[in-house]
């Protein structure tokens, strides 16, 4: 059940919210008559106080007021984009955009990695993949359902759409047992007692300023790129591809999105994180440059599907290199900081993107950014686990 409330939770706050968010720019900009980089600004704005209130959810939520925070969050959510479907001017969308990013913060996936945490100490990396996997795969079914309904309705009915699929996914979380500890529950963690080892070494291992510099720059790098992802169409179109070839690219991406951390969870547990980043790294800058340097409507599926795989390095990617760089006990200090840099990473990039594509006609040049950026992220993680392994050892050899 605890699976599912983590599913339920970014299924609604990522994949209903942030990954269908793109399909709406070119409508909405047409209707209010501004340009994409306008309309993509309301995203910049959700994700920063999205990310802000992700980074306080752990020091005001608590066992006792746990469902009510959800319940809250989730009412606002659906309320809010009811606004939005009305929203007579860019100043009223900003502001609702703004006060749905706040409520979304509180259910996504800070929350929902501590939730994970608390209930799994065993398999939570793959616990971890299964409920992010849920946020691409709400994407992949529902794009392609909200721009049909775009195209012949509208944007604003699209939105209430949206907002009675944002209420559908959050209610197992809203409904299932679950609470914020399973002791709660008369429960023990799956995996307590394997775990409890681990767990006393971890915390006697300081967390290195080192790598925490290195986390941070890795938050920053990878969710560039999926801020690329809602701006497939408009990279389709740069190239002289139709809208249907857009949206098709973004289905293709968020269906591998989806499956890439389903598959991502499963090779953490087999060859570990490491390996498994690297892997999914290089795939990604493989897509990257396919879809830039080879445009035929092949290579931009085949890109398009590979770029979803830079959705699993930065969420369950970022989970994973923190709960390996400074271990469970700092977990709940450290991730939501670094967590706040990936998601305004992604929304300093989402209108960047946007205003970049107003100036140039273009999608090229955001795109060979994050081909760059990717060849970072895979740096950092080359750098920061021997760093990580070399303490360990170290504080082993002190113990004995």
């Amino acid at each position: 059940m605890a699976a599912i409330a983590a599913c339920s939770m970014v299924g609604a706050s990522i994949g209903m919210l942030v990954n269908v968010t793109g399909l709406f720019f070119s409508p909405i900009a047409e209707d209010l008559q501004v340009g994409r980089g306008s309309v993509s600004m309301s995203l910049t704005i959700a994700n920063l106080v999205y990310a802000v209130a992700g980074t306080f959810a752990p020091s005001i939520v608590r066992p006792f007021n746990y469902k009510r925070f959800l319940w809250l969050s989730a009412l606002v959510v659906v309320l809010t984009t009811c606004g939005i479907a009305a929203t007579p001017n860019l100043i009223i969308f900003y502001l609702l955009s703004g006060l749905r990013g706040v409520a979304a913060g509180f259910t996504g996936p800070v929350l929902m990695s501590i939730l994970v945490n608390n209930w799994f100490y065993q398999k939570a990396g793959l616990i971890n993949s299964i409920a992010m996997a849920v946020s691409g795969l709400a994407g992949a079914i529902f794009s392609p359902v909200l721009s049909g309904i775009i195209s012949v309705s509208g944007w604003r009915v699209a939105t209430l759409a949206n907002a009675a699929l944002l209420l559908i996914f959050y209610l197992p979380a809203l409904l299932l047992p679950v609470g914020y500890f399973p002791e709660s529950s008369g429960l023990k963690p799956y995996g307590a007692s394997s775990e409890t080892e681990k767990s006393i070494k971890e915390t006697t291992a300081p967390v290195l300023p080192v790598l925490v510099l290195i986390l941070t720059v890795f938050a920053a790098m990878g969710p560039y790129l999926t801020a690329c992802g809602p701006h497939l169409p408009g990279l389709a179109d740069s190239h002289g591809f139709s809208a249907s070839v857009g949206a098709t690219m973004l289905s293709i991406c968020m269906f591998t999105n989806s499956g890439g951390k389903l598959v991502f969870g499963v090779l953490s547990e087999k060859i570990g994180s490491k390996r498994s980043m690297f892997i999914y790294g290089v795939l990604t800058l493989s897509g990257v440059l396919m879809i830039l340097l080879i445009p035929s409507m092949i290579t931009l599926y085949v890109g398009a599907g590979l770029l979803g795989l830079v959705y699993s390095l930065g969420s369950v990617g970022i989970v994973l290199a923190t709960r390996d760089f400074v271990g469970l006990a700092n977990y709940n200090r450290i991730y939501p900081k670094v967590y706040m840099v990936a998601i305004m990473s992604n929304a300093v990039a989402s209108s960047a993107i946007g205003f970049m594509y107003d100036a140039s006609g273009t999608s090229r040049m955001p795109f060979l950014i994050g081909a760059l950026f990717v060849l970072i992220l895979i740096a950092m993680l080359l750098i920061g686990y021997p760093i990580r392994k070399k303490q360990l050892s170290s504080l082993s050899l002190e113990q004995q």
